[in-house]
């Protein structure tokens, strides 16, 4: 299971590995080119996002991410913004979810472990539908 972080610094990097199940191999991404570029030519299982205010488009990585088969579940957090249509996200649907900082490390760990499982019951519905 692969899950892509794309912070600018490496913070959230650093704590999604020490909380992240050791068999989780955790790629970085350090701009929204990159999460971009690694997203069209070698997807994710999962992608954790800290959604920050400058002038790009979250709106289209969202939908990127929901448009992809099978679906790429996505974690957004941000220190700014309290709500994914504030960051101009608008609405999340099952598959992502938004965090707002501060919180708790337990949290974070909580979030993701849904994210995780998320995407493990999203690779294992799509593999048995291309068989079945």
């Amino acid at each position: 299971m692969r899950l892509l972080v794309l912070d600018g610094s490496r913070l959230l990097q650093m704590v999604v590995r020490h909380l992240a199940p050791d068999e989780v191999e955790i790629e970085e991404a350090h701009s929204f080119d990159q999460a971009v570029g690694k997203l069209r030519t070698d997807p994710p299982d999962a992608l954790i996002v800290n959604v920050i205010p400058v002038d790009l488009n979250w709106h289209d990585l969202k939908s990127f991410c929901e448009s992809h088969s099978p679906r790429i579940p996505v974690l957004f957090e941000s220190c700014v913004y309290r709500s994914p249509e504030e960051a101009g996200l608008g609405s999340l649907d099952e598959t992502a979810r938004f965090l707002t900082k501060p919180y708790h490390v337990d949290t974070l760990r909580d979030e993701i472990d849904r994210l995780l499982a998320s995407a493990r019951g999203l690779t294992h519905s799509s593999s048995r539908s291309m068989t079945g």
